[in-house]
């Protein structure tokens, strides 16, 4: 995400055509989402055992 942001701000103050959103691949865990198969592929295969 850090490399992303910096090579997009880098292109758009040399005038380069930026995208308006930047897709970086980041899922927010949250109670509600907590077992949903995307949040449990993000936090690999030990993830329940860091919320236990």
């Amino acid at each position: 995400m850090g490399y992303l942001g910096v090579t997009t701000l880098v292109d758009h103050i040399q005038g380069g055509n930026t995208p308006t959103m930047v897709d970086t691949g980041v899922t927010l865990v949250t109670m509600a989402n907590i077992e949903s198969s995307e949040v449990q592929e993000a936090l690999g295969a030990n993830g329940n055992a860091a919320i236990q």
